[in-house]
Order: C-alpha cells, then structure tokens, then sequence
C-alpha cells in the first residue's frame, strides 16, 4: 500500500509541474517553482527573467566576463551558477544578414576560440516583425563542464545578443527556462514609449 500512495503522490506532483510551464505561469526548476518579472533593457526593449536573477556584483562580473567588452547587461540567480546576459546593437540600414547568417557566423568564432566545444541543438523563429534563433554548446570551465544558450533576436529597430548558462548537470532543469527568457525579447509598443 506504501509504493501506491508514494507513486500516487509522485503522479500528482508531476500533473502539478506541467500546469507551469511558460514565463506567464511560472516554471519549475527542479523542486522549485520560479516566476518571472519583465525588465527594460536598453533600447527599449524588454524581457521577462526569472523573479530571483538581479543584475550580477561587479566584482563577480569582472572575473567571469574577464573581456572589456563584456555584455551591457549580466544578471545571475543568488548563487552565481546560473546566468543570463543581454547586449543590444542598433540595425544599420546596410545590415541584411539574416539571423541563420548570424547563428553560423556565431558558430564559426565559438569553434575556432574553442575548438573543444560541443554543439547540441540550435533553432529559430519568426513571429510578428522578429526573427529569434538560437544555439546550444557545451564548454569546459575550471569548475567543469557548462551548458551554454545563445540567443539572437533581430526586432525592428536594433538586434538582442543573449548569452545564458549554467553548470552542465542542471542543464535539463534550466534549458526550458532559458529558453523561455530568450523567447519573450521583445521591443516596447510604440505607445507604452509615447506614455514614457
């Protein structure tokens, strides 16, 4: 009778986790359930994060982005261990690069820089007026192996560079999530810009 009622308890807690599934419902990560907030990133643009990220200390930004080009925007979890960064450059009119043309040229600058990193997935989307595609990569860091996403949506007046990772072994808890923050980039409505 015990194995019923655990495998009972079991089923209903996974029923439970599938009603939460997506940026508006909030998403489990493991045992823990995340919601999200919407945040402004420069050039109007917006995104929804999970609740618990918070712009990443200086310090702890300076060591892990080492380059002084880091990206404009780096946010973690409490941790550290898990991050999501966001870099916005303008369109030029001359720019005619699709965003496969991006992904593929991304590809190219990880492979030579890393010739050790693994590619498992890569896709992309149009909705609306942007155009969002993706890669995902595994490296190698001084604390091992790392899950990498990323992100490059072309919206109609600049283009978002995402870059989100965390340690390997949480990869299959936190690539929905991930993919999800990366999914919701999105440019200000003209009149929410209007109000402002």
């Amino acid at each position: 009778m015990k194995y019923l009622d655990e495998r009972y308890v079991m089923l209903r807690r996974r029923q439970i986790k599938k009603r939460y599934k997506n940026s508006v419902t909030g998403m489990y990560v493991g045992e823990e359930l995340l919601y999200f907030r919407e945040i402004d990133l420069p050039g109007n643009v917006t995104v929804k994060i999970p609740e618990n990220f918070n712009k990443m200390e200086p310090g702890l930004a300076q060591r892990k982005y080492p380059s002084v080009n880091r990206p404009q925007v780096i946010l973690s979890n409490p941790e550290g261990d898990v991050s999501i960064t966001f870099s916005i450059y303008e369109i030029l009119a001359e720019d005619t690069s699709s965003v496969e043309d991006m992904l593929n040229s991304f590809k190219r600058v990880i492979q030579t820089a890393q010739p050790s990193v693994g590619f498992v997935g890569r896709g992309s989307q149009e909705e609306g007026g942007s155009q969002r595609g993706w890669l995902e990569f595994k490296s190698t860091s001084l604390d091992g192996r790392i899950y990498n996403l990323l992100s490059f949506t072309r919206l109609g007046r600049c283009s978002v560079l995402g870059m989100s990772n965390c340690p390997d072994r949480e990869m299959p808890s936190w690539r929905p999530v991930l993919l999800e923050t990366a999914s919701t980039i999105s440019e200000k409505e003209e009149k929410e810009n209007e109000a402002r």
